[in-house]
């Protein structure tokens, strides 16, 4: 795998797409704009990939979970309006997080004959869902029920208990326990269990949160506890490199 940087690759692709095509919109996961606060986004974020971009016409992004409402830092709501390094104006759209809202770009367009246009207008809004009092589509709900009993009680099922409270609240900047049982339950799977001699153990996915904060312990654990810390179900993938590849 090779990671490159986002914005030197937008320009590239900019570049090759923009002389066949009319509008350019570039769909991203990069967070919005830049936060010294958060170790979650860098300098690579889309208000520095379309001031260090020419070409583009909008950016539909993610990653940072901004709030259309309230926007971050200069930026007071979402979408934003940020220029390129030609001046030209460029839409950058969030829609927020967890299904909760609705984000709508516009792109006005105008014939310059043969075919081809120009956008002569970017704008946009954001819609925000509630689900409250909306009614359940019977025929859908009959399909999912089914597998809705099956995964309650997959998450039901008790795998062991604690005598501590498992935290995960801090894995993505220190060492928790929650991180350490993730790291100890894969190489124990692999070492002991499969005879895979283990070196090096990479993960992520922790979430921030906690299980088994209130005793008297030990408090029973289920899968849906172990879902909270880690909400993937990750599989374990094996690769043997050597000195100069690692």
């Amino acid at each position: 795998l090779t990671f490159s940087s986002p914005i030197t690759k937008a320009q590239e692709l900019s570049t090759l797409l923009r002389p066949t095509n009319d509008v350019l919109i570039a769909l991203t996961h990069i967070g919005f704009t830049e936060n010294p606060a958060s170790v979650e986004v860098d300098v690579n974020v889309d208000t520095n990939l379309v001031a260090q971009t020419s070409g583009l016409d909008a950016v539909i992004g993610g990653h940072s979970h901004t709030n259309p409402a309230t926007g971050f830092g200069a930026y007071k709501y979402l979408p934003a309006i940020v220029a390129d390094p030609d001046g030209n104006p460029v839409v950058v759209a969030q829609a927020w997080r967890y299904n909760n809202t609705l984000g709508e770009v516009s792109i006005g367009l105008r014939s310059l004959g043969g075919g081809n246009y120009e956008v002569v207008s970017q704008t946009g809004r954001y819609i925000s869902v509630s689900f409250t009092g909306t009614a359940e589509d019977a025929a859908t709900k009959t399909i999912v029920d089914p597998y809705v009993a099956l995964l309650n009680t997959y998450n039901n099922t008790v795998i062991g208990q604690t005598t501590v409270p498992i935290d995960a609240l801090q894995a993505f900047t220190q060492e928790t326990n929650a991180a350490n049982l993730q790291a100890d339950a894969a190489v124990y799977e692999l070492s002991v269990k499969n005879s895979i001699p283990v070196d090096f153990h990479l993960s992520g996915a922790m979430t921030n949160k906690a299980v088994a904060t209130i005793g008297p312990y030990p408090v029973t654990l289920k899968v849906s506890d172990m879902f909270t810390l880690m909400p993937y179900e990750n599989s374990l993938l094996v690769i043997s490199m050597n000195g100069p590849q690692l």
